[in-house]
């Protein structure tokens, strides 16, 4: 007895120097995989800490993310697959799998995962995952739905707002379009492309609207952003011929021939 004692006091250094080891190349992984450059070591990095930890659910969920992030998605799956046989009540593994599974067009698959992701968690990304193979699979109300119920709890939040946009449009459901984005367009503290694409689309909902003092109003500030942005020049143009602005209309499009002109060679 006491020298089973001794082996299993001997046994533990060993065994917490292989898992510190261990983490900290799940670690390093970690932080390599965001960045493109450094992918190729992140894997490097994640198949060492897995020979230490073969049946570490969260390694084996890292080196999946890393080769998702490598569209890889076909490598991606077995490694998905191995960190839900560890932990199968991880509901990340599942959203990323479901996410693996839509890369790969199995969206049957996908649901099916995605719906017991949300079995295990309705955190916001797990249901705008899931949303979004409904989406991709043409049930478009039912992710409308599932949407508006994640905008009733969290009516702040912009990546929810952003989402939910996108079905609206699809729905033809313009004031969710505009006030979705009126939600993210307050949250951008940058002026870079996502502030000027957020822009457009409420201009095209206010148009659809009929509210073409604010989509003009969207649009030049845009452009004050961005002043060679055609996709802004061009709605601009097109919500003074909606409004029967014919001058207006008439100098943007000239606005738009010169920036064409310009570009080229």
């Amino acid at each position: 007895m006491a020298c089973l004692v001794i082996l299993a006091v001997c046994a533990n250094p060993s065994d917490a120097q292989t898992n510190a080891k261990a983490q900290i190349l799940f670690q390093r992984a970690r932080n390599k995989n965001q960045s493109v450059g450094s992918r190729q070591a992140a894997l490097n990095d994640i198949n060492q800490a897995l020979v230490l930890e073969p049946q570490n659910a969260t390694y084996w969920l890292e080196k999946a993310a890393i080769y998702t992030r490598m569209e890889e998605q076909e490598q991606a799956l077995p490694c998905i697959n191995k960190s839900l046989q560890y932990d199968k009540k991880n509901a990340a593994a599942w959203e990323a799998k479901g996410t693996i599974l839509m890369g790969l067009s199995r969206y049957k698959e996908a649901l099916e995962v995605m719906n017991e992701a949300v079995r295990l968690d309705s955190a916001p990304n797990i249901r705008m995952t899931h949303a979004d193979v409904l989406m991709r699979i043409n049930r478009v109300n039912e992710a409308e739905t599932e949407l508006d119920e994640m905008v009733r709890q969290e009516p702040n939040n912009p990546l929810v707002r952003q989402r939910r946009s996108r079905v609206a449009a699809v729905n033809n459901h313009w004031q969710k379009v505009v006030d979705d984005l009126t939600v993210v367009i307050a949250s951008r503290n940058d002026t870079g492309l996502q502030l000027t694409t957020a822009l457009t689309l409420r201009a095209k909902a206010y148009n659809k609207l009929k509210q073409y003092d604010r989509s003009i109003a969207d649009l030049k500030r845009g452009l004050k952003l961005s002043p060679d942005d055609r996709p802004l020049h061009e709605e601009l143009l097109n919500t003074y011929k909606l409004s029967g602005d014919k001058k207006s209309a008439q100098r943007e499009k000239y606005n738009l021939d010169k920036l064409d002109s310009d570009f080229v060679p």
